[in-house]
């Protein structure tokens, strides 16, 4: 960027990578955000498989485990969210219309369907529904050891676990949220 004249000091582009700065100096960086084509493009048009339903209002789209539902930490780019909006604005389903509205989440290692809203009114009720509890959700996971019932309920509070590699981990805790789960060993 510096050799593009993209850096300047105190206006003035600067035309070496060496140099000093003094008390006062302005430094900016003119660094252009590559075109939401070419980083979302690829991903759009992957995700244009992975759609289960469209309709008005909403999309459900069938996220596979690795992809992040959203910018968030050093993610930020790349996302489902991101790839939603290159489909709609300038991929095989463009609509001026669609603003894709995220509702709800999958953490990155989570794969399932995921409930998109097209327009506002949508992400007002589909965000109630989540809000109030009104969804059925439903995971199947693989565990390591042997569950010891066939099927039964935990019903115990939790929250982020602080000892975890991962900042999102949750575990149980008795400062936690409620969290109810039932489950059915299926083999």
């Amino acid at each position: 960027i510096i050799r593009d004249g993209l850096v300047t000091r105190n206006g003035e582009p600067i035309r070496r990578k060496a140099g000093h700065v003094v008390l006062g100096d302005a430094i900016v960086l003119h660094i252009p955000p590559p075109a939401e084509e070419a980083r979302h493009e690829e991903l759009g048009r992957r995700l244009e498989g992975l759609i289960l339903f469209d309709d008005d209002d909403l999309v459900a789209v069938n996220k596979p485990a690795g992809l992040v539902v959203h910018p968030v930490g050093k993610t930020r780019v790349n996302t489902l969210i991101q790839g939603l909006h290159w489909l709609y604005r300038h991929g095989p389903r463009a609509d001026p219309r669609v603003l894709p509205r995220i509702c709800h989440r999958l953490d990155r290692d989570t794969s399932g369907v995921l409930v998109v809203a097209k327009t506002r009114a949508a992400r007002a009720r589909l965000q109630e529904v989540f809000e109030t509890r009104d969804v059925d959700k439903r995971y199947e996971a693989v565990v390591a050891g042997v569950v010891e019932r066939d099927a039964g309920t935990i019903d115990l509070p939790i929250g982020p676990d602080e000892a975890a590699p991962i900042h999102l981990m949750m575990t149980v805790r008795p400062d936690g949220l409620p969290s109810r789960t039932h489950f059915t060993v299926l083999e």
